[in-house]
């Protein structure tokens, strides 16, 4: 018991709620709402898991991307499972760096 309970702290309850927003935002909403009925959907009555979820939003992603104005900007070569392993595989809560450049605007 001691040692389940050392694994999930506060940070690991609030992380989950942290991250499926994150996922939302940078999805944008119509995107991310397509990805998790697809997910549900697929996954109703199974064992879902992190994979089977960013598979859903990969072909999601994937359709956006062939659209003339695609509303999800993924760098080249990136799919969103390799942003989402990147949130969810580090300990702790998603950090962003930015740094403001104001000679190139």
């Amino acid at each position: 018991y001691d040692e389940i309970e050392s694994k999930f702290d506060r940070i690991s309850y609030s992380k989950g709620g942290s991250v499926i927003r994150m996922f939302r935002h940078i999805l944008t909403e119509s995107v991310f709402k397509k990805g998790m009925m697809n997910y549900l959907s697929a996954n109703s009555f199974q064992n879902g898991s992190p994979d089977k979820l960013f598979r859903a939003f990969d072909s999601v992603v994937a359709e956006d991307a062939a659209k003339t104005e695609p509303k999800v900007k993924l760098p080249a070569g990136v799919d969103f499972a390799t942003v989402a392993r990147s949130w969810t595989e580090q300990a702790g809560v998603p950090l962003v760096h930015a740094k403001r450049d104001y000679a190139n605007k």
